[in-house]
């Protein structure tokens, strides 16, 4: 403690001094001066920025740049010799001055600021700055699109979360440089059961001083076992304090992804060598189970209120058996699929899940097993996505899967790969898994179908556009084409899905193509298509699709294709029409009539593709060739051998048809209800028959 003498008198003498007078008044006017400065801050909420120890006393600087300097107070002077007293008696001593008294009495340094004290007893505390003090806000920054921080694991005991928080101001972040270690910890809760608090060591900081942001390496291992069984959730917070100040971020929530471990010298080979003929066998009924927490369905449940066109994947595990052998994926992706055949899979809007009287219902999904962990493990003999596709509006459940079938049937390899299966899903807490019933599996269009077909293909790495309504292959306005990146959960015309880097020149290279398609003379239209696009394969790709009835297509509907350009040259390359979404064929049909429309006036003129190439002799010759060809063969698409097939996949499935949901519970031949020609059948071989009415509409070769 340090006495602080401020000098308000000074000592008594006979006589006065001038010279120390005036000494004893600047230092009392200093002290002053130290006392009103003091004084000043402590009023204006001012903070102490430092504290220099000085030989006498302390030097005090102030966040707005003013100092005190205060130093120890002083003894007064010795009074001067009193004058010779009379008749020779001598004058007694004058006496010594008195201690000078203080206003600021004394000041105590302390670690988080300092403590005065007046002579009146009056005690007050201006704190120092400290890194804390400098900070308004902490703020999780996301490194996902799903909103949560990740914890990757092999086990529990190699696990790690990484985490990411933003200072505000971001100037403040380099005050915790170096001190970081001292003052951050990071506490996890369970967030269902709300657990004791448990801290996860961090292990590293790194301070982007430019941007304000703290990435963050924390052991995970304190979450515990039931958060990496997958049978308890957890978020954190970021907690920063130095005793004085506390800081913390809001709850993040917590998503884990299971990891490879060290790689095994000799891994065992993929017991599957081709998942695709693995996966899409129609002579199998394999089963798929989708385990997923709740929160994760409620999660799901939530993204589909807010949106339901939404895209957002949900963290699941997921089996899949095929005679007796378990393929076992954790942490896969899971989404809803569809577009107006999308809806809700559980309750009503607002609702979360039900663990008991669940009103389930059926909806299609997309199972993506590398959404979150990218390596092999994570596939099914290397196949990635597997489209779960229930059977909406048809009581045959085999319209789609027969015309899949016919077009790989007919050599044409654009056509996915299809295959039922049986479908269970179960959220964690539920009683029993639910069974979904009998499943289509469709080939997902992406990547990964490009890169096996590169032997019709060539080069995989180009511009695949999905099409959607509105796109005819005639009007080039802008808003009709997007980016992938760019689409959101919105319906476009055009939407780029490969090669979204170069969405610029794919953009251009398209509407180069619609532009020469709709306006080259018949003649140079003639002579140029044969160069960018392999026509025999595109008519007898349109001819299964005007044998199985397909109007919601290109040519009627404008809409239902992909087109894939096997180069990014604007000029060089080839075109390639994809066949895609046929649940609505076989005598489920609108604007037209499906199974008597004549095949050559199938659509629209002002879709030119179809129309401008079906006017020339010999490619009007391909498409009709194909089309009786079809007729034709019991192996394609005639009645007899058509009926066969289909009562072989319904007698596969239908002893599993009955499930939770209670809907689309039998198997009837009739077409959607919908359906503006409700007397077509694919069993009766009478009169109304599909197969029957539609040879008869074809003209003769």
């Amino acid at each position: 403690m340090l006495l602080c003498t401020l000098m308000l008198s000074s000592g008594c003498s006979d006589s006065y001094d001038d010279a120390a007078i005036k000494e004893q008044l600047a230092d009392l006017e200093r002290r002053m001066e130290a006392a009103e400065t003091v004084l000043r801050a402590y009023n204006n909420h001012l903070y102490i920025v430092s504290v220099t120890e000085l030989n006498d006393g302390y030097e005090i600087t102030f966040s707005d740049g003013s100092k005190a300097t205060i130093r120890n107070g002083k003894d007064g002077a010795d009074g001067k010799d009193g004058a010779n007293g009379k008749d020779g008696a001598d004058g007694t001593n004058g006496t010594n001055g008195t201690d000078g008294k203080s206003l600021i009495q004394t000041i105590v340094p302390g670690k988080s600021g300092v403590t005065f004290t007046l002579t009146d007893g009056t005690t007050f505390s201006i704190p120092l700055i400290t890194p804390l003090s400098q900070i308004h806000q902490v703020n999780f920054v996301p490194r996902y699109d799903d909103g949560r921080a990740t914890v990757s694991y092999s086990s529990a005991a190699d696990s790690r979360l990484d985490i990411d928080f933003r200072i505000s101001p971001h100037e403040a972040a380099a005050a915790l440089k170096d001190c970081w270690a001292e003052y951050c910890s990071i506490e996890a809760v369970e967030t269902e059961g709300r657990s004791t608090v448990k801290n996860l060591p961090i292990k590293k900081c790194t301070i982007d001083e430019k941007m304000g942001v703290l990435a963050m390496e924390a052991a995970a291992e304190n979450l515990g076992a039931s958060f990496f069984a997958g049978a308890a959730t957890a978020a954190v917070v970021l907690v920063i304090s130095d005793g004085l100040t506390t800081l913390s971020s809001d709850y993040v929530h917590l998503t884990k992804v299971k990891v490879a471990a060290e790689p095994d010298p000799t891994p065992t080979p993929d017991p599957v060598a081709d998942g695709r003929s693995y996966i899409f066998d129609l002579s199998a009924l394999p089963e798929i189970h989708i385990e997923l927490s709740l929160s994760e369905w409620n999660r799901l449940l939530a993204a589909y209120d807010a949106d339901m066109n939404t895209d957002e994947y949900i963290h699941c595990d997921a089996r899949f058996i095929k005679e007796e052998t378990t393929h076992a994926i954790t942490d896969a992706g899971l989404r809803l699929r569809g577009n107006t055949s999308r809806r809700r899979p559980e309750g009503n809007s607002g609702e979360q899940h039900k663990a008991s009287g669940t009103d389930w219902r059926h909806v299609h999904f997309m199972l993506n097993l590398r959404k979150y962990v990218k390596d092999d493990a994570h596939t099914i003999g290397g196949v990635r996505k597997i489209h779960l596709k229930w059977c909406k509006d048809d009581p045959t459940y085999v319209r789609e899967m027969y015309c899949y079938n016919l077009f790989r049937r007919y050599g044409i390899e654009t056509g996915i790969l299809t295959s039922y299966c049986r479908l269970w899903l179960k959220v964690q807490g539920d009683a029993r898994e639910t069974y979904f019933g009998v499943y289509e599996m469709l080939e997902s269009i992406d990547e990964q179908y490009l890169k096996a077909r590169t032997t019709l293909f060539g080069d995989a790495g180009h511009n695949l556009w999905k099409c959607g309504y509105g796109a005819d292959l005639s009007s080039i306005d802008d808003h009709l084409f997007v980016s992938d990146d760019d689409a959101g959960t919105a319906n476009w015309a055009y939407v780029l899905k490969t090669n979204t880097e170069n969405y610029a020149a794919a953009k251009t290279q398209l509407v180069d193509f619609i532009q020469k398609l709709r306006g080259k003379s018949d003649e140079s239209l003639r002579a140029w298509i044969p160069t960018v696009c392999n026509v025999e394969l595109l008519l007898k790709t349109y001819a299964v699709n005007v044998a199985v009835g397909m109007w919601d297509d290109y040519w009627v509907n404008k809409n239902n294709y992909y087109i894939y350009f096997n180069s990014s040259d604007q000029y060089t390359y080839q075109f390639f029409f994809i066949p895609y979404d046929y649940d609505n064929t076989l005598g489920t049909s609108n604007i037209i009539d499906a199974g008597r429309q004549d095949p050559l006036n199938w659509g629209n003129s002002g879709h030119p593709l179809i129309q401008r190439l079906l006017r020339f002799p010999e490619y009007r010759k391909i498409y009709v060739d194909a089309l009786n060809e079809l007729c034709a063969s019991d192996e394609l698409f005639k009645m007899e051998g058509s009926v066969a097939r289909i009562k072989g996949w319904q007698q596969l499935i239908i002893s599993h048809i009955s499930n939770d949901t209670g809907e689309d519970m039998s198997i009837s031949d009739r077409p959607a209800s919908w359906s503006n020609h409700s007397e077509y059948r694919l069993m009766d071989t009478g009169a109304n028959n599909f197969f029957k009415v539609k040879k008869s509409s074809i003209p003769a070769n």
